[in-house]
């Protein structure tokens, strides 16, 4: 993310939006908290300081592999 928005500030072009996605599909379900804040323990005095986004997520966990195959996007 940093390298991406250097490489576009080095270049003199807007900054793009990053949407982080997390793509999972492993035996259980997904269960951590997609607020990226939420996952830290910190003092509520480092808390700010801390980034505030969510990420999508992707859960695969119950997807059958037909419908894994026909997701072109994931190269299954």
């Amino acid at each position: 993310m940093v390298q991406t928005w250097d490489s576009m500030q080095r270049q003199q072009r807007p900054l793009a939006p990053i949407v982080p996605i997390v793509v999972y599909h492993g035996t259980q379900r997904w269960t951590v908290s997609t607020d990226f804040h939420a996952l830290f323990d910190l003092p509520a005095a480092l808390q700010r300081y801390t980034p505030t986004f969510h990420y999508h997520l992707s859960d695969l966990t119950t997807a059958r592999d037909e419908q894994l195959k026909a997701m072109a996007w994931l190269g299954a």
